[in-house]
């Protein structure tokens, strides 16, 4: 969702991270991940304007604040 929100594509997130693009498919669709990966991934996207809002009876949920 946030990188969508940021219309980044898999590739980008993949070079803004260090991660292998196959790692972020694989997260995005569900498959375990390591604290690194998933902290890496929060620090690329927390520093493109993305606020990760903590869960409420809908879900976890990003606010993205424009440039």
């Amino acid at each position: 969702m946030a990188r969508a929100a940021l219309n980044l594509g898999l590739r980008d997130l993949a070079e803004i991270t260090g991660l292998a693009a196959l790692t972020i498919s694989r997260i995005e669709n569900g498959g375990v991940a390591k604290t690194s990966s998933m902290e890496a991934i929060e620090r690329a996207l927390s520093s493109r304007g993305v606020t990760f809002l903590p869960p409420n009876k809908d879900g976890p949920g990003i606010r993205v604040t424009p440039d």
